[in-house]
């Protein structure tokens, strides 16, 4: 089918209504490292988890560009252009 497998290497656990921006975030960025893939959930979980994850969101992709990151897709990382 042509389809690949692809780890994350960070998990921000922002499925639990436990989880809170803050401890999002800051899970994020303390393991952040080049080729990291990180997984957040959009929904399932707590009510309150995409919100918590969608108020984390901007701090960390502003946090990790000003330190010299860059997006990029699965295709990108793996070279298939």
């Amino acid at each position: 089918m042509g389809l690949a497998t692809a780890y994350w290497s960070i998990e921000a656990q922002d499925w639990e209504s436990k989880t809170k921006p803050q401890h999002i975030y800051n899970t994020v960025i303390s393991q952040a490292k080049a080729g990291s893939i990180v997984v957040l959930h959009d929904s399932g979980g707590a009510p309150s988890a995409p919100a918590n994850t969608l108020e984390a969101l901007p701090l960390i992709i502003n946090n990790l560009k000003e330190k010299g990151y860059k997006f990029v897709t699965l295709e990108d990382m793996k070279g298939d252009q």
